[in-house]
């Protein structure tokens, strides 16, 4: 890997210097130039030598060598025993780069797959327009720029009004450069970009070639636009009136007309410089570098394969095979195994969960785990059961393994055991000879008198399972379970804010996060805010958190008012005598969704926040404005 991309950026910087002799000729040359550069990042050199490789001469003394070597050191090898293998040693850091790596990845890769829902959503719901063109033009409400959708099937989206935004020429010029990218399939080329982008997206370079196609792409289909005959002014006065009321495409395989330098754009389109087709020279220089991409890569795979072996090699084996006699180890008696006390313990945990409070619930799967923790003696071993209508199942098998029976305590479900489940467990526990015990976690704890009970007690006693009752009713404050490992590593926190669903643990200062930290726990999952919201601003529907200047600023919308699926969109404006916009958003939300939170990274100073949800196929919506300030 680390020679790939060595080769790979060697290889990049080859191309840009190869474009700079390319700079005054048409645009499309300098795009194929920059798309060999990522394509590069994808086919290593080693399948080229390896070609070269395979297509040289394999002599026939190169084989008779190869399978007396190997004779050889099967023969000597068999009547020997093996040395004593090395201690085992797990080299940590390939295993933590692997899994940076696939994390990049995978956050790149769900980024950008949420970012085409929005666009799948737009395209769903555009409506179709009569406009005459080889590809169908559809309308979309809101402000995404004009742009090509699909690669297969590609479609061109107009914002909704746009025709009353632009002149007739001026449409007519945006559309034929969104008609050049069709052509060109530049949706596929940035399809395939971005996926070198999510695969090496810790090389800067990448990201560089990126931008270069992008501008490339873009000026390609300028030079396209104006060949069509349309007039340079009202071509680049399109460009700029997009520019300023819609928003750029969020994924590069959605190809619109705002990418790339406006400015070296705009200055391009109104010189109109035509550029000449390749001279010979210049043909020539693009046949000798592809020529010589890929003849030095065979040529080395074609060295590699011819066989350099010392005389040695082609000798047989000076030893007939007869002479030597594998080595038989001398059987030893078999001891004979004495009896032995049992040195351990077989422990059962069982759980009444559906007799329990919330909070007892907590305790008692707390209790459970604190036992692990603190009463093991070495030898143990434990099992988990879980209840399903009085059948008693096993969640985890006997064991000592304190992380598979922690996490198979937090996940018993809240069933009722009762007396009868004590008594399927006896017999479930039967079938082992030794001596059990059963932990049996419940607030009613087979109280004298209840019915079954000495069914119960005599099954156990046949079964040798000894039975602790523990009522978790009567300890002290529950601990969250999903907070517990929290706990262990940062201490108790400076304050909590605790309801029936959730708890928030606040701390001044945490010495692994240098700073302040809020860690929110619900009963499946936890949350880390870090570092905490400043302030809190909030409207009838709305919250906006604020955290330090630069860093992301977050936005909730609740849409428990709406049963249908809904749009949020909406802009943000600083505030002051001359408000500018400095972020817009927009999402769609299924029926009863909680939406994903809106983040924006602001620098310091004062904002308004003006946004609308609506309930798609009804009249219900409602709008709202939220001001807050960034610190």
């Amino acid at each position: 890997m680390i020679a790939h991309l060595w080769q790979s950026t060697l290889f990049a910087v080859a191309v840009a210097l190869l474009t700079l002799a390319f700079r005054n000729d048409r645009a499309q040359v300098r795009f194929c130039l920059w798309l060999s550069a990522s394509l590069k990042f994808l086919f290593p050199f080693a399948l080229l030598i390896g070609l070269g490789t395979y297509l040289g001469p394999t002599p026939t003394a190169q084989k008779i060598a190869t399978q007396n070597v190997t004779f050889v050191v099967q023969y000597l090898a068999e009547p020997f025993p093996a040395a004593p293998p090395a201690p085992p040693h797990t080299d940590w850091r390939p295993i933590a780069l692997l899994t940076l790596w696939a994390a990049g990845t995978l956050a790149i890769l769900i980024m950008r797959l949420r970012a085409w829902g929005r666009i799948r959503a737009i395209l769903k719901a555009s409506q179709p327009l009569d406009i005459r063109s080889p590809l169908e033009i559809r309308s979309s409400q809101g402000l995404l720029e004009p742009g090509v959708v699909g690669i297969a099937r590609s479609v061109i989206l107009l914002p909704e009004g746009i025709e009353q935004r632009l002149t007739p020429s001026q449409l007519e010029a945006v559309i034929a450069h969104e008609l050049c990218h069709a052509r060109r399939r530049d949706n596929l080329f940035a399809s395939i970009h971005m996926v070198v982008e999510a695969l090496f997206w810790f090389h800067p370079l990448v990201w560089w070639i990126g931008a270069r196609l992008i501008d490339e792409r873009e000026r390609a289909c300028d030079e396209a636009v104006l060949a069509l005959g349309n007039q340079p002014a009202a071509y680049a006065e399109a460009i700029v009136g997009v520019c300023k009321i819609y928003l750029e495409s969020p994924l590069t395989c959605v190809a619109g007309v705002t990418g790339g330098s406006i400015k070296q754009r705009i200055e391009a389109i109104m010189e109109n410089r035509m550029r000449n087709s390749l001279n010979r020279t210049k043909k020539l220089l693009l046949a000798i570098a592809a020529a010589t991409a890929l003849i030095i890569p065979i040529t080395i795979g074609l060295v590699l394969g011819v066989p350099h072996l010392p005389a040695v090699h082609a000798q047989a084996p000076a030893i007939p095979t007869p002479a030597l006699q594998p080595v038989q180890a001398t059987p030893r008696k078999p001891t004979p195994e004495t009896p032995t006390k049992q040195d351990h313990r077989l422990i059962a945990m069982l759980f009444d969960l559906a007799s329990m409070t919330p909070d007892q619930q907590a305790r008692a799967r707390q209790a459970a785990i604190d036992y692990l923790t603190s009463s093991l003696k070495p030898g143990d071993t434990v099992a988990v059961l879980s209840t399903d209508n009085g059948k008693v199942s096993v969640a985890q098998d006997f064991t000592s393994d304190t992380v598979l029976l922690e996490a198979a305590i937090l996940r018993v479900p809240v069933a009722t055991a009762g007396v009868p489940a004590i008594e399927s467990a006896a017999n479930l526990l039967a079938a082992l000879p030794e001596k059990k015990s059963l932990l049996y976690y419940s607030t009613t704890a087979a109280q004298a008198g209840t019915p079954g009970l000495q069914a119960a007690i005599q099954a156990a006693q046949i079964a040798n399972v000894a039975i602790f009752p523990i009522n978790p009713g009567a300890a002290g404050p529950a601990e969250s379970p999903i907070g517990r490992v929290y706990l262990k590593r940062f201490g108790p926190p400076d304050t909590v804010d605790a309801s029936e669903d959730r708890q928030i643990w606040r701390y001044n200062y945490l010495e692994s996060f240098q700073s302040k930290a809020e860690f929110e726990f619900t009963r499946n999952s936890v949350r880390i805010n870090w570092p905490p919201p400043v302030a809190t601003y909030s409207s009838a529907h709305g919250t906006m958190q604020t955290y330090p200047a630069s860093a992301s600023q977050f936005l909730s919308i609740s849409l428990a008012s709406f049963s249908g699926n809904v749009v949020v969109y909406g802009q943000i404006q600083s505030s002051g005598e001359t408000p500018k916009q400095v972020a817009a958003f927009w999402d769609d939300y299924p029926a009863s969704s909680t939406p994903r939170p809106l983040s924006f990274v602001l620098s310091a100073g004062a904002y308004r926040c003006s946004f609308t949800a609506s309930e798609k196929n009804t009249d219900r919506a409602f709008s709202e404005i939220i001001e807050f300030e960034v610190k």
